[in-house]
């Protein structure tokens, strides 16, 4: 009965729905309902596994889901959500992010172009090792001449030759590179470790030896002219060996009296050229000779008295004794000790002269330990020239003081230090196009050292002082800047830099470039305290 009521109601719904019609609803089954609340509570235990995991990933691993919809709304709820959780993972991912940025940071200074890093000294336990394998090779180069000298022990086989005096000649080169090597090997092993100076080094330097001259005395070349004319030629070979440091050694080529003369005096025409000597250098030019005897058809002496000796030889002997005599005569005995005997040469030292930075200007030395009875006359003529080698370069605007009308007054000027001097213009494109206004040669500074003036003298800051002198000229008076003191004039420069930095730099640059002129150039004023 209850039935047939709600049949008409039914139809009803199903054929007009109306949104005012009350809504029925089937209920449920227990069955189903189980269901439901199952998945709901299988869902809430995965969000709360995946919440853990987010907050710990380190100590607790992912729980793995059963259901293949658990899996696809976690890797959506990964991609929908890259922040983090909480406020204390934001604030730990911010600290990794900066910590991470401060590591690849990186500070660029801006250096100069110019400025190279100093090459690194060599210890001494390389300089003996370097030392020890020249020691090496110049004793190889002594046997080797020792052994082709063994050889020549006839004519035929290069006695009195041009070839054995060049073997001779190298041989006593070898020979005295090997002894220096040696002592200064022995002075590094008892020289103490000394820390470099802290002071200003002034900068090294190159001198060039040119138009080297030995002169004759005039008996000599009057009997050497007799002798010749005798049909016996004497002539005396010589050779220079130039001795810088404890083991550069240099040697000239062999020069002769027989085709080396000019005038009355035996010409070099070697150029010397020593680089990177310290301006206290000390430099010794030896003088080594050797006499060689022939005759003027270019036979040796020898030769013709042996030629001369056999042929009385071979007309009294018997044919069986000029067997024996021509058995014996083949063997031939090239040293006393042997083919492998070190040998010393036949040179020897007939004068030396030592030279530093104040004989540049001279062109005629006085040879020492020269013999009595010696074809050179004792002195030794040549020419020097030395050039140092300053890099120290500066530009920049200072403020220069002037007296003008007897008020001072402040220039500002482009100044370049270039080589020991100071040039100054107006504008920095005045450099390349015009005539400097003003030069300071740093060769007549009395200064001891540029320093920066006190505040009480000059209350421009950043101002530092040099002082020069000259002679004194016709209408040179007292003013500001300039001081009469009889027959000289000096005068006070003082140069304000803009800033401190550039004040230190341009102190620093001009002691430097002062240092290098002083110890280089002998026309430089020595300073004044």
């Amino acid at each position: 009965m209850i039935d047939d009521l709600f049949d008409g109601v039914e139809f009803e719904e199903s054929r007009s729905p109306s949104p005012f019609a009350p809504t029925l609803t089937r209920q449920k089954s227990k069955l189903e309902i189980k269901c439901e609340l199952s998945v709901r509570k299988q869902t809430c235990n995965e969000a709360e596994d995946t919440h853990m995991v987010t907050r710990q990933p380190s100590r607790r691993p992912l729980a793995r889901s059963t259901s293949s919809e658990s899996v696809v709304s976690l890797g959506a709820e990964k991609k929908a959500t890259p922040f983090p959780i909480s406020i204390d993972s934001y604030r730990t991912e911010k600290r990794k992010s900066l910590r991470k940025q401060s590591d690849n940071k990186k500070v660029v200074r801006n250096e100069s172009v110019q400025s190279v890093a100093p090459p690194r000294a060599a210890t001494v336990k390389e300089k003996i090792g370097g030392m020890m394998e020249e020691i090496q090779q110049q004793q190889r180069v002594i046997q080797q001449a020792s052994a082709a000298l063994n050889c020549c022990y006839d004519a035929h086989h290069g006695k009195g030759s041009i070839t054995e005096l060049e073997a001779e000649k190298l041989l006593l080169i070898a020979s005295e590179k090997r002894l220096a090597l040696l002592a200064e090997v022995q002075a590094l092993k008892s020289r103490s470790v000394t820390e470099p100076p802290q002071t200003v080094q002034p900068c090294l330097g190159n001198l060039t030896i040119r138009n080297l001259r030995l002169p004759l005395r005039t008996e000599y070349i009057f009997s050497m002219a007799s002798k010749k004319d005798c049909g016996d030629i004497r002539s005396h070979y010589y050779f220079l060996l130039v001795r810088c440091g404890p083991t550069r050694i240099l040697a000239s080529h062999l020069a002769s009296t027989h085709d080396s003369l000019s005038g009355d005096s035996l010409v070099f025409s070697d150029e010397f050229k020593l680089v990177d000597l310290e301006s206290n250098f000390d430099i010794t030019i030896e003088v080594y000779s050797v006499t060689h005897r022939s005759r003027a058809d270019g036979v040796p002496n020898q030769e013709k008295s042996k030629r001369k000796l056999s042929g009385i030889l071979h007309k009294s002997l018997t044919p069986r004794k000029l067997r024996s005599r021509s058995h014996m005569t083949m063997t031939h005995t090239s040293s006393p000790g042997g083919p492998n005997a070190i040998r010393i040469s036949s040179f020897s030292l007939i004068g030396a002269v030592s030279i530093n930075l104040n004989d540049v200007k001279s062109e005629k030395f006085t040879l020492q330990k020269v013999p009595f009875l010696s074809p050179i006359s004792g002195h030794f003529a040549c020419k020097i020239e030395a050039d140092f080698q300053s890099n120290v370069e500066q530009r920049g605007f200072l403020t220069m003081f002037d007296d003008v009308g007897g008020l001072g007054a402040w220039h500002r000027r482009w100044c370049a230090l270039i080589r020991g001097v100071l040039f100054s213009w107006t504008y920095p494109d005045d450099e390349k196009y015009k005539e400097a206004l003003c030069k300071i040669d740093l060769t007549s500074c009395i200064s001891e050292r540029i320093r920066t003036v006190e505040r009480i003298m000059c209350a421009r800051p950043n101002t530092f002082e040099l002082r020069t002198m000259r002679p004194r000229r016709h209408g040179d008076k007292d003013n500001l800047i300039t001081q009469d003191t009889g027959s000289v004039i000096t005068t006070k420069h003082w140069l304000a830099a803009d800033t401190k930095d550039e004040r230190i730099a341009w102190i620093e640059s001009m002691n430097q470039a002062l240092a290098d002129v002083r110890a280089w150039d002998t026309n430089a004023l020595k300073p004044l305290k």
